[in-house]
């Protein structure tokens, strides 16, 4: 290698092995010994370029001296496979055994290489859900002085990959795990709206094509992890007749973080195969007791070391049930923050996003351990905005009701409704969007914009930032695009939109989709829907919740500022429109409405938003949880018959209908 790859030590090296190929015993067949001379030729050829200049991610690299072609950049195997052979013209015609020159037959090493290039490097998928997480809880968005809480291993995921800056979900649980399953707004099939309960009729449309039914279409493994949350009333809707081979975790959501109990009824299970039915689905017992979140790290972990013995690409959905509420965690994670933050509060919430930044540290530790972590596209990111408290009356945003585990468990077992701590901040369950306004459930900036990274060392930039608006619906062609996968779902009757964001990502063109009107949530009643458009957002109708910019007590405290400096604005009520400017006003304090005298463009251009609002309004399907509201007598039945059921299988959630 010291003699710079001169065009006769490259040939004599290729020589070499055919010879000894050729000596080999007369079992050896001939295409055998071609093929072993083609591969010779082809990384004989790729060291000649390596060591000619040819860089692999990176930007620049000068020629070297001696008889080297020019330097060019490559971004894969494959691709210096191919600049290997246009190498070698320009260093002689040697012959290969069966006749063809020696580009010839490092074109047909290449074809090989590129197709096992492609087999091997297709993408793994994890994608990693936290629950309630505040925008204003990782420094990695909020910034050092706004938050006392560490995340080292969302940090290292941050520092490796891609932050989100502009990534919106829904403003609650159910309608963005819809939205990120099936590429399209919860709008078309009636999620738009609060929560699917423990009793409820409806689940996601079971006709709605997923996204891991399409990764299994193309070949891919597929496992799920942690809260579902998309409705188990029959079991079509369950997780392993979704698209996913196998799951472990709850249906509902706010299950007891050490009992698993929701409502007085157990709620951990285990489907094994796909199409996982009743006479399939486990009731995982060995749960009780531990802390579901290493709970479900330790299950991702496990899939993650079953699949890197096994060679076949997977997808992981992650989900996990950090920072939601009910707010109970062990002894240890809590205690770092007791010294840096007085409010009870607080403590708990921190030592929970602790517990959850583990979890993501030691899956990443899995797929490192695995050698895998190159090979797999990370997607981090939170359900919707955290909860916040009401300052003017003392009132929660959520009242959380927590199983009296001393009582023994049961549907019997007493119930106390209280908050997530003792503390004296009047907070929720302790999470922060500052600065951002608004809360989870509310379609201001704090409910819906929330932390997201992507991690992918092969084609995400480290420590990069994308400037561009993102949604949760767009996951769908994003992943698929990335790992080379089509979608085969019928589209006529289910059209996307999600758009396909990878090129846009990968190459940081923030500018992609900027004009994109992405929907953040409407209905037929008009209550308020809001949309955000490039720098601008835009709401309709109203009244819409007060919104408040509430901030930590550890920058309270540092900065000297007193709860009853909370900020709570005028709630937005625009039933013709209005706009924010996001770019001169990311807190939404100063909400207008243009007038054609002083801003005649911003007119014309909230009137086409507003038609395209409208199309939405109209285009949006019956909300489930109306129908059931709407009729309190069949909900009455269905809760009874659900409640039979469970008790029917051990005092254990089950599908009833």
């Amino acid at each position: 290698l010291k003699y710079r790859s001169r065009s006769f030590d490259r040939i004599f090296l290729c020589q070499a092995i055919r010879h000894r190929h050729m000596a080999a015993p007369n079992a050896v067949a001939a295409p055998a010994r071609t093929w072993a001379f083609s591969t010779c030729a082809v990384l004989a050829a790729a060291l000649s370029a390596l060591l000619c200049g040819y860089a692999p991610n990176q930007e620049t690299r000068s020629p070297s001296t001696g008889d080297c072609a020019s330097a060019v950049v490559v971004d894969d195997t494959a691709s210096l496979l191919q600049h290997a052979v246009e190498v070698l013209p320009n260093h002689g015609g040697h012959r290969s055994a069966h006749g063809g020159s020696a580009h010839q037959a490092a074109a047909e090493g290449a074809a090989v290489q590129q197709q096992r290039d492609e087999g091997r490097k297709k993408p793994n998928v994890v994608f990693i859900l936290a629950d309630d997480l505040g925008s204003g809880d990782l420094k990695v968005f909020a910034g050092e002085n706004n938050t006392i809480i560490e995340t080292p291993a969302i940090d290292r995921l941050a520092e490796g990959g891609m932050l989100l800056k502009k990534y919106y979900a829904q403003p609650l649980c159910t309608p963005t795990r819809a939205a990120i399953h099936t590429g399209r707004y919860p709008i078309r099939y009636g999620l738009q709206h609060l929560v699917i309960k423990p009793t409820a009729p409806f689940s996601l449309a079971t006709d709605e094509p997923t996204l891991p039914q399409a990764f299994k279409a193309a070949g891919y493994s597929t496992h799920a992890v942690g809260k579902w949350h998309l409705g188990h009333n029959t079991w079509n809707a369950t997780p392993s007749f979704r698209g996913y081979n196998t799951w472990v975790g709850y249906y509902n959501d706010e299950v007891g973080p050490f009992d698993q109990y929701r409502d007085g009824f157990y709620d951990w299970h285990r489907q094994r195969r796909p199409n996982c039915g009743q006479d399939c689905t486990e009731t995982d017992w060995s749960a009780k007791g531990a802390y579901n979140t290493h709970i479900i790290t330790d299950e991702a972990v496990k899939i993650i070391s079953d699949r890197s013995s096994d060679g076949k690409p997977f997808f992981l959905y992650v989900a996990y049930e950090n920072v939601h509420t009910p707010c109970e965690l062990p002894e240890g994670y809590a205690e770092p923050y007791k010294e840096k933050v007085q409010d009870r509060t607080r403590q708990i919430y921190a030592g929970m996003v602790a517990a959850l930044d583990e979890g993501v540290g030691k899956i990443t530790a899995a797929l490192e351990e695995s050698g895998m972590l190159d090979d797999t596209i990370i997607v981090f990111g939170s359900d919707n905005g955290g909860p916040l408290a009401i300052p003017r009356n003392g009132t929660l945003a959520t009242i959380v009701s927590i199983e009296n585990t001393a009582a023994g468990g049961g549907k019997d077992m007493d119930r106390v409704l209280v908050s997530c701590g003792d503390g004296s901040w009047n907070q929720d369950t302790g999470a922060t969007n500052f600065p951002l306004r608004g809360s989870k459930g509310t379609l201001y900036e704090g409910g819906v914009r929330v932390p997201g990274i992507v991690h992918y060392p092969r084609k995400i930039k480290a420590s990069s930032t994308f400037d561009g608006p993102f949604h949760v619906s767009d996951w769908f062609p994003t992943l698929l695009s990335a790992a080379g996968v089509s979608d085969v779902a019928e589209r006529a009757n289910f059209p996307l939109d999600g758009v396909d964001q990878w090129r846009a990502l990968t190459t940081s063109n923030a500018e992609a989709f900027e004009d994109r009107i992405i929907l953040l949530n409407t209905d037929r009643f008009q209550l308020g829907g809001a949309v955000v458009q490039g720098r601008y957002k835009y709401y309709f109708g109203g009244q819409l919740d007060p919104g408040i910019w509430q901030f930590p007590p550890e920058v309270a405290a540092a900065r000297g500022w007193k709860q009853d400096d909370t900020l709570e604005g005028d709630p937005i009520w625009c039933p013709s429109g209005c706009m924010v400017d996001l770019k001169k006003d990311p807190r939404e304090i100063y909400p207008f409405t243009p007038s054609a005298t002083d801003r005649p463009e911003l007119v014309s251009r909230l009137e086409e938003v507003r038609a395209v609002y409208n199309e939405f309004v109209e285009e949006a399907a019956f909300p489930l949880f109306v129908q059931v509201l709407l009729n309190p007598q069949m909900e009455k039945a269905q809760t009874e018959k659900a409640h039979a059921v469970a008790e029917a299988h051990g005092g254990v959630w089950t599908p009833y209908m």
